[in-house]
């Protein structure tokens, strides 16, 4: 381990770079005393040392994230249309947003009704899962539930609200 005076010399070091070109770079000491600092925590030179080998033990993980990813085709957005509850639809509350997505088919839920709760991916409808950090967060691609209630002729009515990130 770095001792803390030969932490502080080796903190305006060069990012030792990964083999693959599409590796992250690991982070020098400095970057890993930086991000601390805005975090507010107070690490010792011999800390950060630790952190950064941690740090780069994770990297080929995230490199391979990276890689699936960029093989990954983006589906085409979804343009749904949803809106938000009038104090009279919603008298208690429940609803985050309403929409009217129509079944695919015909099946055991054809005529049926579905509320959707808010932390189920529906695409092209907004969803915070309860928590204010996600507003305006709106799913790409929805939920295997979503798509099996159509596939089985349910209509879906709209998102009911949930606790926080539940």
């Amino acid at each position: 381990m770095l001792g803390e005076d030969k932490a502080k010399v080796a903190l305006g070091a060069p990012a030792p770079q990964m083999g693959q070109a599409d590796s992250l770079p690991e982070p020098t000491l400095a970057d890993i005393a930086r991000a601390a600092t805005d975090l507010q925590f107070s690490l010792s030179g011999e800390e950060i040392a630790v952190y950064r080998r941690l740090v780069a033990e994770m990297l080929p993980s995230y490199s391979r994230l990276r890689q699936l990813r960029a093989s990954h085709t983006v589906p085409s957005p979804v343009a749904r249309q949803y809106r938000w509850p009038t104090e009279d639809d919603n008298p208690y509350g429940a609803w985050y947003c309403r929409t009217e997505i129509e079944p695919l088919s015909d099946g055991p839920l054809t005529g049926k009704t579905v509320a959707l709760k808010d932390n189920i991916a529906v695409a092209g409808v907004p969803m915070t899962i309860g928590a204010r950090l996600l507003d305006g967060y709106v799913a790409d691609v929805g939920a295997t539930v979503v798509t099996r209630a159509l596939q089985a002729g349910g209509t879906i009515a709209g998102k009911a609200v949930c606790e926080a990130l539940c």
